[in-house]
């Protein structure tokens, strides 16, 4: 029961973007980047993409960008199967029961764990209560009704987690550039060294067979081994 007062107490707002999250000055740059198809056509990048290659990140900014990216992922997060099936539970109160024996149902409700697994709780929720409200439903639902009512939505959120993932990876990289790994000096005279010295034995050997001298061969061998 606890779960079910958690469910319909819980504030949906499925249709509420994650433009709130940032400031001003990303929310043109984060409609746009909701709109962009990620593909590049003949070598021409789209609007998105040319915008952000000019765009310089503030650290507050960046800040605000980390902010989004997180909560953008905790609204794509999956329902677990335990929300999934206090979910239907409930809905199915509202329709005449499925008349199955207890094998069959089993199998029934794994494909409905299925087929809404990768949802998250909040838009099944808001997809179980329009179905409910809609008159026109005498029945339960199959999965598929309750999907096509949130898929716009659960579409825009996987849109802001792109971009937001390109914006972030692009504020970061002007910030917080990654380190160039530094290599000692006498580490590389030394490796340049041995390079050196394998490719002096295999030239020297090579003139020495071409001019016919054999003892050159079994003295190369050893200097290697």
């Amino acid at each position: 029961m606890s779960k079910i007062v958690q469910f319909k107490n819980q504030e949906l707002k499925p249709w509420e973007g994650m433009t709130q999250c940032l400031p001003a000055s990303l929310k043109p740059l984060m409609e746009l980047g909701k709109t962009d198809s990620g593909i590049i056509r003949k070598g021409v990048y789209s609007q998105f993409e040319s915008w952000l290659s000019q765009k310089t990140f503030s650290r507050e900014e960046l800040s605000a960008l980390e902010c989004a990216r997180s909560e953008a992922d905790k609204r794509l997060k999956p329902a677990k199967i335990e929300e999934i099936g206090v979910l239907l539970g409930r809905l199915s109160l509202h329709y005449a029961p499925i008349t199955a024996d207890e094998n069959k149902m089993r199998l029934i409700m794994e494909d409905y764990f299925e087929d809404l697994g990768g949802i998250p709780a909040d838009l099944l929720q808001y997809a179980c209560k329009q179905y409910r409200q809609n008159h026109e439903n005498q029945y339960f639902p199959k999965a598929s009704a309750l999907l096509k009512l949130v898929k716009e939505a659960f579409s825009d959120r996987k849109k802001e987690m792109r971009a937001i993932d390109k914006m972030l990876h692009t504020a970061q990289l002007q910030i917080s550039p990654p380190a160039i790994p530094q290599i000692s000096s006498s580490s590389f005279h030394l490796k340049e060294a041995k390079n050196e010295g394998t490719i002096d034995v295999f030239q020297r050997l090579a003139v020495e067979l071409a001019n016919g001298n054999k003892t050159a061969e079994a003295k190369a061998h050893v200097r290697l081994s």
